[in-house]
């Protein structure tokens, strides 16, 4: 373990300097991350706080965690190795976090294109790679919706 700590449930008045005057008494504050909100600029209630040392960090963690600030009690572990971001798709293309769904005019997942255009001008439709909707990934064409036999 390193010397970075999450730090949950955090008021949204809380700041930075907040936190820096409170993990002080348990090691040198090298590093203080107050999470916000990308739109609104308001802060999330989290943060990470990195100290000097990795026994600074677990001396914070015995001393501060369930400690109250600002009236709301802190919830503080060894922060978690951050998970690599997967790549956008190619040309703003849209794939699901599944890779379940792509374009029709764009490959899923790799695969060739269907062999014939999508229904309705064969741009813009959606193709399903899981096969929610059988072999040729839409819905069976000629179906009517709705009312009985016409002319029976």
């Amino acid at each position: 373990m390193d010397g970075r700590l999450y730090v949950g449930n955090l008021a949204y008045s809380t700041t930075a300097e907040d936190l820096r005057e409170l993990f002080a008494p348990a090691g040198q504050v090298t590093a203080v991350e107050l999470i916000s909100d990308r739109d609104s600029g308001r802060s999330k209630g989290f943060a990470f706080v990195t100290l000097s040392t990795p026994a600074a960090a677990q001396k914070a963690i015995a001393q501060f965690n369930g400690h109250q600030l600002a009236g709301r009690a802190l919830k503080i572990s060894a922060a978690q190795p951050r998970e690599p971001q997967p790549s956008a798709p190619p040309d703003g293309a849209y794939r699901s976090k599944l890779g379940a769904f792509s374009v029709t005019d764009r490959s899923p997942k790799g695969k060739p294109g269907p062999s014939r255009p999508a229904r309705g001008g064969g741009s813009g439709g959606y193709q399903s790679s899981l096969g929610a909707f059988g072999k040729g990934g839409s819905p069976a064409p000629g179906r009517r919706r709705g009312g009985g036999n016409r002319g029976s």
